[in-house]
């Protein structure tokens, strides 16, 4: 009991010193209604491990467009160069509909970068810019590394008096209700964030999923930016979050609110591609090189042993493929190859049966390692029927679900077949 009180009068102590702390550090926003955070929420660096200090290290290459001075070139036309249908997926119609439902957006015209020396690069106004992570899962590694190169562009940039402002806990407990953290170079090692140089997770500013947007959520979003005088917003996330967050900039420039929002995509198993302009998300290069020293691990281990088949599931069709290549298993199963093909369960167990068959009885080879895209059984066609049959059966005919047997002979020949393999 005792020790209970204790631990409770020390919450309460750290929890009115952390008030008072932030009370102080955060009188320019307090007339917006916006706190900041003194700390960092993310690990501490007191005490490091070998493996972060050899990480720590490693200077990452800054591309020579941005090494210097740098400028923005417009290209005039995306359309002229691919046609129409490679903008959207979907085609003209899906072109017209995304269109419809952002106006304000130019999908013609786009911009790239263009190197410029010190003596001809302009120097930039005092620059304000905010940063929040965005994603149902842990955003890809990598992300530290974005938020240390915005950091140095202001340096590089000679952005007098500029701010770089984190957001902790993603949109719902950070931009949502204004919460941010002043990102810079302090010296200790409780609040500088060149700590994070090359160290994995998303844990300097925190992350959360982002829920449907809003005109009053924009709204919102700017009031706090104005409140900071921000004049760029940058999103760190995925494929899914990317979609609220074009509703943000539409909603921005439609309404000329001043503030660049940015999107950067990360996506460990590469979800987003386009030649041009996106050939690789980020986090994808960290998590093939993980997976293929994992698969080929146990690959030196299938090879020594000499008893057991290995079946390691990666992520997507693009990622399994990158570790095939590094590790060279031997078979590989693809969702891709598997949509292609119009392969069927049952099919698919017939063929590895085959494949180790003949193994052992070509090469008297009784191992190996197959490798497995990640949501496999959702690419077969026979998985779908089935669904499919099940539930036409739980609306129509619930009754026969209340016996395991009945329900599997309301079922059709080929659904029977699939449940049996």
């Amino acid at each position: 009991a005792c020790y209970r009180k204790r631990r409770c009068l020390f919450a309460v102590a750290e929890l009115l010193d952390s008030r008072m702390s932030g009370e102080a550090s955060s009188s320019s926003g307090a007339a917006a209604g916006m706190t900041s955070t003194a700390v960092l929420t993310g690990r501490k660096f007191k005490f490091r491990s070998e493996l972060e200090k050899q990480r720590s290290q490693y200077q990452p290459r800054c591309p020579a467009v941005l090494s210097g001075g740098t400028q923005l070139e417009k290209i005039p036309s995306l359309q002229g160069r691919r046609g129409e249908a490679s903008r959207f997926r979907g085609g003209p119609e899906v072109a017209q509909d995304v269109e419809k439902h952002f106006p304000s957006i130019n999908f013609e015209e786009g911009v790239r970068f263009r190197g410029a020396s010190e003596t001809t690069a302009e120097k930039s106004p005092q620059l304000n810019i905010g940063v929040v992570l965005l994603g149902d899962r842990s955003p890809a590694a990598g992300t530290h590394n974005v938020i240390l190169g915005l950091h140095k562009y202001l340096e590089v940039a000679h952005c007098e008096g500029s701010k770089l402002y984190g957001f902790t806990g993603g949109f719902t407990d950070g931009l949502a209700k204004a919460q941010y953290v002043v990102l810079e170079r302090s010296g200790n090692h409780e609040n500088d964030i060149s700590e994070f140089l090359n160290q994995g997770g998303s844990d300097m500013l925190g992350f959360s999923k982002i829920r449907p947007i809003r005109d009053r959520d924009c709204a919102k979003i700017a009031e706090v930016c104005k409140g900071l005088s921000l004049k760029g917003l940058v999103f760190i996330c995925g494929h899914a979050e990317m979609s609220e967050v074009i509703k943000i900039a539409s909603n921005f420039q439609q309404h000329q609110r001043g503030v660049a929002v940015v999107g950067v995509f990360q996506s460990p198993n590469a979800g987003v591609y386009y030649k041009d302009f996106l050939p690789v998300t980020l986090g994808f290069d960290s998590a093939a090189a993980v997976l293929s020293e994992l698969t080929c691990n146990i690959l030196l281990d299938s090879s020594a042993t000499r008893r057991y088949y290995h079946f390691i599931r990666c992520g997507s069709s693009a990622l399994t493929m990158e570790v095939a290549l590094q590790g060279r298993p031997t078979e590989v199963i693809c969702n891709s190859e598997l949509l292609d093909t119009g392969t069927t369960l049952p099919g698919l167990v017939t063929f590895l049966v085959d494949r180790i068959q003949s193994r052992y009885r070509d090469m008297n080879k009784k191992s190996g390692t197959i490798l497995l895209s990640d949501r496999l059984f959702e690419y077969l066609p026979d998985i779908d029927r089935l669904r499919a049959e099940i539930s036409t059966l739980h609306k129509e005919r619930p009754d026969v679900f209340r016996i395991q047997d009945d329900a599997v002979a309301a079922l059709s020949a080929d659904s029977q077949a699939t449940l049996d393999v």
